[in-house]
């Protein structure tokens, strides 16, 4: 496991046990809850002690902001942690919070502002492609062989070469450019699907994302996601594709590694965030 996602699910946990202090019988737990909160006590001795106490000791000041938030509410409290998977689909929430026929949704981050963090690959089914339609099939082919020529072309170069780290002089002209503008070809041929695709991004539920970091944490309320009927792309610094949904919003996606060590597959991500949108914004310090 990263040590990104252990910190992720770590500081999660920290959130639900300290929902639990607050609210006692109060607060309902999902079965999946439950059983996420084993596996990740079980994690805590992988986490180094300050980071750990940091957490805690934010999530006091985490949780009480969200329970002022809320208001006075009559029904017990429901907590669901939702995993990876609902991201994919593009729920971005970590934590959901059911009370009084009501629905508050959170997505909580350590240190980083990412909207998301998507492979390259599955684009065309973030735009809202079918896997069977041919303009999927023709963008699969053309990924597989772009990842599959530079590690080819890598090791004509060096056979001993096993790291990306390694071919730093060849990826941005040779890898992340080409796949840049394989999917930045895509999404301008098919701009009519700015709607599927900003709603992946951003997320298809409202929704108040808090990033914790060192001195305090920053609540952005995505709770009113502009209408989009088209899109437009284009690539940057070989590395970053730029996508503008009507001229109010625009995303920066920064291509880079998933893996250390060189694939004939590849292994790649996109880093998006926000360039341009208008989002309400807290700061609350610790």
């Amino acid at each position: 496991m990263s040590l990104s996602n252990l910190h992720g699910r770590v500081l999660e946990l920290c959130v639900v046990k300290e929902f639990e202090k607050v609210l006692n019988n109060k607060l309902i737990l999902s079965e999946k809850t439950i059983q996420d909160n084993i596996r990740d006590t079980e994690k805590l001795n992988e986490i180094k002690i300050d980071k750990l106490n940091h957490f805690k000791s934010s999530s006091v000041k985490i949780v009480t902001w969200i329970i002022e938030h809320i208001g006075k509410f009559d029904s017990n409290l429901k907590l669901e942690r939702l995993s990876d998977e609902e991201g994919k689909k593009g729920d971005v929430t970590d934590i959901r919070l059911t009370y009084d026929e009501k629905i508050l949704n959170i997505s909580l981050k350590n240190n980083h502002l990412a909207t998301k963090h998507q492979r390259p690959g599955p684009t065309p089914k973030h735009i809202g492609l079918t896997s069977d339609s041919e303009e999927t099939k023709h963008f699969k082919i053309q990924y597989q062989k772009i990842n599959s020529d530079f590690f080819n072309f890598v090791k004509s170069k060096n056979q001993n070469f096993e790291k990306y780290n390694e071919v730093e002089e060849y990826k941005f002209e040779h890898l992340y450019e080409p796949i840049c503008n394989l999917v930045s070809d895509l999404l301008n041929k098919h701009n009519q699907r700015s709607k599927d695709y900003l709603l992946f991004l951003i997320g298809n539920v409202f929704f108040k994302k808090i990033v914790l970091f060192k001195n305090y944490f920053q609540i952005s309320s995505f709770d009113n996601i502009p209408e989009t009927q088209k899109m437009k792309s284009w690539v940057e610094r070989k590395n970053y594709v730029i996508v503008e949904f009507n001229d109010d919003i625009v995303l920066s996606m920064r291509l880079h590694t998933a893996s250390s060590r060189l694939s004939k597959g590849g292994s790649l991500k996109f880093d998006t965030q926000i360039q341009k949108m208008n989002v309400n914004k807290e700061i609350i310090n610790l």
